[in-house]
């Protein structure tokens, strides 16, 4: 959440402004990472023509295999 979206700046909750939430995990095995992660950004963080999709701004990530596996345990 931000002040800069007026739905969150008019809100009740103070204590909660500028609370960044935006969190993306990927699973892991012993040694490594499943996927790797090529690209992640905000997404609905800019209001369309005064109007914002939510109090909250997505994440979107572009996800890929892995060059190579995880290492394993011998």
């Amino acid at each position: 959440m931000t002040p800069a979206n007026r739905v969150v700046a008019e809100g009740t909750w103070p204590q909660e402004r500028g609370r960044r939430i935006d969190y993306l995990f990927v699973r892991c095995v012993h040694h490594g990472p499943t996927l790797d992660v090529l690209d992640c950004r905000q997404v609905f963080a800019q209001p369309v023509d005064d109007v914002w999709a939510s109090d909250h701004f997505g994440v979107l990530a572009d996800l890929g295999i892995p060059s190579r596996a995880p290492a394993t345990l011998y």
